[in-house]
């Protein structure tokens, strides 16, 4: 499969993204599941936590701001398993957070300079702060592999994503959306089961977690693409 990935790359269209994605999701589901539980697990008792709360400030620093400060380091992780299986090498949980925490510093500056440029986009008008979002969903990817940082890294995932901007915005619509409308019947399912208390938590997790391996991967695989897509108009140019 790794051959066949690597020969793929840079010629997917939105369905053929989708589809990898979900195929490596699938294959890899343990592993996939292994590196995002780290950051799942606490976004989920964090939500919970910040629904109970009776503190509006602590709600909703919780909320968005937490996930999107640290919700990329998960994502940058399975970009380096996904790079990994293209070489042929078996991923691993150590390989990809070891690759990730050596860029720790400026994955976590990278992900806060994206969380204010959408903020301030969303704080003047929520267009701006649509486009930022779309035009950062590269950036991840571009500081573990690229090793740009700040402004340049930011420059660099524009660049990536410009010419299939709709495509973005349509695979993080579909990565968003899908989890949620397949939690409805899931939620219920475990609230029927678990019921309220200790519960409540467990079906946070459960929710949180199970979709993470498909739409990381979606998201890797995006990248990736649209990377590859990039060096070869360049060869071309």
């Amino acid at each position: 499969m790794s051959s066949e990935i690597a020969g793929k790359l840079g010629n997917l269209g939105i369905n053929g993204q989708i589809d990898m994605g979900v195929r490596l999701g699938a294959r890899y589901y343990i592993i996939f599941l292994l590196i995002s539980m780290p950051i799942d697990i606490p976004l989920a008792l964090a939500e919970v936590t910040g629904d109970k709360s009776s503190s509006s400030a602590l709600s909703f620093i919780l909320g968005i701001p937490l996930i999107a400060l640290i919700n990329p380091i998960a994502k940058a992780a399975i970009i380096v398993a996904i790079l990994d299986i293209t070489r042929d090498a078996k991923p691993t949980f150590r390989r990809a957070y070891s690759s990730v925490f050596l860029r720790f510093g400026a994955v976590i500056a990278a992900s806060l300079l994206w969380l204010v440029s959408v903020a301030g986009g969303v704080a003047a008008l929520v267009i701006p702060g649509l486009f930022l979002l779309i035009a950062g969903q590269c950036i991840m990817g571009v500081v573990v592999t690229e090793k740009l940082d700040g402004v340049a890294a930011f420059r660099r995932s524009w660049e990536l994503v410009k010419p299939k901007f709709w495509s973005v915005l349509l695979i993080f619509l579909f990565v968003e959306i899908t989890p949620g409308l397949l939690n409805t019947p899931i939620s219920l399912l475990l609230s029927n089961f678990l019921g309220d208390g200790n519960g409540v938590w467990v079906a946070a997790i459960i929710q949180r977690t199970w979709s993470s391996p498909f739409a990381y991967a979606i998201l890797a695989v995006m990248f990736l693409d649209l990377q590859a897509r990039n060096k070869k108009s360049g060869q071309r140019a």
